[in-house]
């Protein structure tokens, strides 16, 4: 897909329509609002109601509700509208929201009202999805934008997160997961905080910790990983920071803005269409890093020693937050191998570039985050 929006012209970071393919869609951008607005959910029962149903459950398998538009049509799907002998039993679609762990971040919330907010520990399992974005979404709703920022809160998780750990997390919710993520970690992050290990060994191994696609369209935040990352890592990055111990391909993909630092073995065509942000690489013993350069769109440059003196703050917090090894290690040096990635027009200073990231580490420095004082919460605490 990323192929066919550069051959259509589009420019990097937005997306783009092939001419050719246009006169393919037969819809109307006039249906697309009522069609989504008429869709049957748990808030518009009423949809089903028109036509006798009660859910959108009920309607599984109610093929006798459907007429072919012509008769090409029924000759074609004839077979498919046939009623099915002996059904197999059908359930009820799972809500999000209704999982047990969803509902103890909805008591965090209660207590983040009643102004008795503590840490907390958490068990997470692959079917819990989009954990960031339920949790955020339910304190903006009840509490409004700022409550986060004066009273940050801090949730700690053991295990396999489901999709989208910490997608549009907002600013003061840190979530720390000791295991590993799928894809889509910090989409749309929007200004929260998310460190992910696994132990010392897991860094040092170089586990793969986080799934594909990682930061999608994150505007704020950060994101600490000791461990290793999959392919377009960093995808669209349009503010974040983040450190990772490894990426596939097409890392910092269309990134426009942030700051990355790579501490591991990076995939080819690293930062295609990239136009914005810094990147930083580990420089390897023996290992040519132009060949994983998209070159049509970034150049590595050699890091000042302001900048060294910026990393090194980015590595202590990557350290006091996973407790990497990988990290600890570069602390070391009196130089740190690595070096910088960016665009081949540079849209603002080196400076420019961090400016944001720094305030934000000022800030965070001002605040420690003490991992061993937990609160024991009821069902869902990993024991």
């Amino acid at each position: 897909m990323a192929g066919e929006c550069a051959r259509a012209g589009a420019l990097p970071g937005t997306a783009g329509v092939v001419d050719h393919e246009a006169g393919d869609y037969a819809g109307r951008n006039s249906v697309a609002g009522p069609l989504s607005r008429s869709a049957p959910g748990p808030g518009r029962p009423h949809s089903c109601g028109k036509i006798g149903l009660a859910s959108i459950d009920e309607a599984i398998g109610t093929v006798e509700r459907l007429t072919p538009r012509s008769l090409d049509a029924a000759g074609s799907i004839a077979a498919l509208l046939q009623p099915v002998a002996n059904p197999p039993a059908q359930f009820s679609c799972p809500h999000e929201d209704s999982g047990i762990l969803h509902n103890e971040l909805y008591r965090v919330v209660d207590d983040l009202e009643s102004l008795t907010l503590r840490p907390y520990r958490f068990a997470i399992t692959n079917e819990d999805r989009a954990v960031g974005a339920h949790f955020s979404g339910e304190v903006l709703r009840r509490l409004g934008r700022s409550a986060l920022e004066m009273t940050p809160v801090d949730l700690d998780f053991s295990g396999i997160a489901g999709q989208s750990f910490g997608a549009f997390l907002i600013s003061g919710a840190n979530l720390r997961l000791h295991g590993e993520a799928n894809d889509y970690v910090g989409k749309g992050l929007c200004g929260g905080s998310i460190a992910i290990d696994a132990g010392a060994d897991a860094s040092e191994r170089g586990d793969v910790l986080v799934g594909n696609t990682i930061l999608y369209g994150a505007t704020a935040g950060e994101l600490f990983v000791a461990g290793r990352g999959g392919e377009r890592f960093a995808v669209r990055n349009s503010g974040a920071l983040a450190v990772v111990e490894g990426v596939g391909r097409h890392g910092c993909e269309y990134m426009t803005a942030g700051i990355v630092l790579i501490l591991g073995p990076a995939g080819v065509n690293l930062g295609a269409g990239m136009t914005g942000g810094l990147t930083y690489l580990l420089r390897p013993r023996g290992k040519d890093l132009e060949t994983l350069l998209n070159h049509d769109s970034v150049r590595l440059a050699e890091a000042g020693p302001e900048e060294e003196s910026w990393l090194r703050r980015v590595l202590e917090r990557h350290v006091r937050l996973t407790g990497s090894p990988r990290a600890a290690g570069l602390l070391y040096h009196s130089a740190l191998p690595l070096i910088r990635v960016e665009p081949l027009t540079l849209p603002c200073s080196v400076e420019e570039a961090w400016s944001s990231v720094l305030s934000r580490l000022a800030a965070e420095e001002a605040r420690t985050y003490n991992r061993e004082k937990f609160v024991a919460s009821e069902s869902a605490v990993m024991q």
